[in-house]
Order: C-alpha cells, then sequence, then structure tokens
C-alpha cells in the first residue's frame, strides 16, 4: 500500500515537472486548456509506469 501512495505522489511530482520543461508535446485535443490536462494525465501515467517498479524493487 504504501508503494502505491509513494509511486503516485512520485509520479504526479516527476508528471508536472515533466509537463513545465516539455511542455504540450502532444496534440490530443484542438482546445488548448483540454490539451494541457490530457498532457498533464497521459506524463503522469508514464511516471506512474515506470516508477512504481522502481518503488516496488527497489525500496520494498
Amino acid at each position: 500500500m504504501a508503494s502505491i501512495l509513494l509511486s503516485a505522489a512520485l509520479s504526479v511530482v516527476v508528471g508536472l515537472v515533466v509537463w513545465r520543461t516539455a511542455g504540450s508535446r502532444l496534440a490530443q485535443n484542438e482546445q488548448l486548456q483540454a490539451n494541457d490536462a490530457l498532457n498533464i494525465v497521459v506524463y503522469i501515467t508514464i511516471g506512474f509506469a515506470i516508477l512504481f517498479p522502481v518503488v516496488f524493487f527497489v525500496i520494498g
């Protein structure tokens, strides 16, 4: 349970940092605000997929 919470918190931080540095590179929607929100969700999802095994197997 702790590894899921830590992975979720870290993925939110990493996803937002990547979005702030890389910007909205993925064109998913024509509306600017919706595109930004979808990009943040994608970055957080990718971050979680990478960070969960690291947290689960290395730290746990």
